[in-house]
């Protein structure tokens, strides 16, 4: 099942603690990067719509519901009767930007946080009153829960990744989780929320007997039998893992006590009453002085304090349930890490990142360090290294890669978005030029750019390229040469220079070009023979422009031979026609 996964929040009394539990893990989710939508189904007493943390919206729940049952009308839900409910931006409260900044991860960013709630300033109690939803027989509102399940898996919102250069559109992008507040006790409401609606359950409870008995009367009421699956059960899902993930009839369930009192005796044996009544171990939430005064968002503003602690650990066990915390994505990313499967290992690394920092820049250094990742087309890349241009010691070796995905996304693009992405790279290498100015890798791509666009440019504007891609490479050279400081590799020289080469050519230098051709070919053979091919075609020397070509590592496809001019006097000539017979296409 994709994302989102929707999670309802559900008590038999105490709306406080369940409701400040869900608030403190949405956040939570998304300082580890994750895009949560809260929905507050509390419709008679909606304290998450009271928070002064979200922005306005022109429409409420209230009004989503009334627009489902219209669309309903009588007729099944489906996921094609859904695209005809307006969309949901008109009913969403965004998050006030400052609100979440103090839990910006240190890798990556935050997820986005919004609301659907309810406006109490329109009269909701009446409003409510005239939705008639306790009219509804069970079976409508069964159908009523399915339809709202369809339109909230099929929401998208436009993102934009940091990753993503200004002149790039926003991406599309779904929720990842979907909280639902419902409301406590058996109510139509409460049936709606636990119903269709609902992927996962969070059922939260007090620890006296009337909670604790009262929570499993409810969740039987409502179908939920509390009767612990094995781990041989089937799953509910793909995503479902039975032998990890406790159940309550079957769907995958979170069991919390609170608030929990300071250790004693008796608290023990009272979770241990819950656990034998539920049959599932219950996350222990514990009661603090703030709760009774003000609805604080512990993890952000108390993040030291134990009941942070453990508000994190109830989002962390949320995550669990689809396969999304930190301890499954480090066990996948591991298990792809040294393999042949680049995109599964990226895509576990890119979510573990902002949950652990530490475990998530290492695995992006391993990963990114492999033939297979750097040979990659996948788009990912660009994401994996804009990623590691946050971590310290490694911002200059990423910024020069994410800026060699911007000139590979250059070539595929034409006109002026192409030119628009070499400028972008052309920024990252500066960057990463003032951090490391000795990095022959950044001097050499930084030049190399340049060729490639001055060849899409014509006249003044390709000239310049062409000059200003002659000084970088110029100081590639010198850091590469044997007689620099860092004497790289032969084959980081014998590239510099047939690339300074190609420039000179460019440039009408015949002399320099043919120099450093000559010197590249003496340093790895077949490296340069195309552009020494190239200068011989110039010259009307057609023994030595043959001679070349045949040399040339790796062989020229019949494509870039057509895009040189120099080779135009020859094209009707037997000999090069029967070399170009035995050329690939591409």
């Amino acid at each position: 099942m994709p994302f989102p996964y929707i999670f309802t929040f559900y008590s038999y009394k105490g709306g406080v603690g369940r409701t400040m539990a869900l608030m403190n893990v949405a956040y939570q989710l998304a300082g580890w990067g994750r895009h949560v939508l809260i929905v507050d189904m509390d419709l008679e007493a909606p304290g998450l719509s009271r928070t002064d943390e979200f922005s306005p919206s022109s429409k409420d729940v209230i009004d989503l519901l009334s627009d489902a049952m219209s669309v309903l009308d009588g007729e099944q839900a489906t996921k094609e009767l859904a695209k005809q409910l307006p969309p949901l931006s008109i009913y969403i409260r965004s998050v006030i930007d400052a609100n979440l900044v103090p839990l910006a991860p240190k890798l990556g960013q935050l997820g986005r946080l919004d609301l659907i709630g309810v406006d109490v300033n329109r009269d909701h109690l009446g409003r409510l009153a005239r939705l008639g939803l306790k009219d509804l027989s069970h079976d409508r509102l069964i159908e009523l829960s399915r339809l709202l399940h369809h339109c909230l898996k099929a929401q998208r919102f436009p993102h934009r990744p940091f990753w993503l250069e200004e002149f790039e559109p926003s991406e599309e992008c779904a929720y990842d989780y979907v909280l639902v507040d419902s409301r406590t006790g058996i109510t139509e409401i409460g049936g709606l929320c636990v119903g269709p609606l609902s992927d996962r359950l969070v059922v939260v409870t007090g620890l006296n007997d009337q909670n604790i008995k009262g929570t499993r009367e409810v969740l039987e009421e409502v179908g939920v039998l509390p009767e612990p699956r094995s781990a041989a059960s089937p799953p509910w899902e793909e995503a479902d893992r039975p032998e990890l993930n406790p159940s309550l009839g079957p769907k995958p369930t979170i069991v919390v006590a609170s608030p929990v009192p300071q250790e004693t005796t008796i608290t023990a044996e009272r979770l241990k009453k819950v656990k034998a009544t539920l049959g599932i171990e219950p996350l222990a939430l514990s009661y603090h002085l703030l709760q009774a005064l003000t609805e604080t968002i512990f993890v952000r503003e108390h993040p030291k304090l134990q009941l942070s602690l453990e508000y994190r650990e109830l989002a962390a066990r949320a995550m669990s349930l689809v396969r999304d915390d930190a301890s499954t994505l480090t066990l996948e990313a591991r298990s792809f890490i040294g393999g042949r499967a680049v995109d599964l290992a990226l895509a576990a690394t890119l979510r573990l990142a902002p949950c652990d920092p530490g475990v998530g820049s290492a695995f992006l250094g391993a990963l990114t360090g492999t033939s297979d990742a750097r040979n990659s087309e996948l788009p990912e890349m660009r994401q994996a290294y804009a990623l590691l241009s946050q971590q310290p010691g490694l911002e200059s070796y990423a910024l020069i890669h994410w800026g060699i995905r911007l000139v590979i996304l250059a070539g595929q693009s034409n006109g002026e978005e192409g030119h628009a992405f070499f400028d972008s790279a052309y920024k990252k290498f500066e960057r990463a030029s003032g951090l490391q100015p000795d990095s022959f890798a950044c001097w050499y791509n930084w030049g190399r750019a340049q060729l490639v666009q001055g060849q899409r440019r014509s006249g003044e504007a390709a000239r310049g390229l062409y000059e200003d891609a002659q000084r970088k490479l110029t100081k590639a050279i010198q850091l590469a040469s044997p007689l620099g400081e860092r004497h790289l590799s032969e084959t980081e020289l014998a590239a510099a220079l047939d690339a300074s080469a190609k420039v000179s050519r460019l440039l009408g230098l015949r002399e320099d070009a043919l120099d450093k051709s000559l010197k590249a070919e003496k340093l790895k053979p077949g490296s340069s023979a195309f552009n020494l091919a190239c200068i011989h075609a110039a010259d009307g020397i057609q023994a030595r422009m043959m001679h070349w070509l045949r040399k040339a590592v790796p062989r020229p496809s019949r494509a870039q031979m057509s895009r040189v001019s120099v080779f135009d006097p020859y094209l009707d000539d037997p000999e090069l026609q029967a070399f170009l017979a035995t050329l690939p296409e591409n």
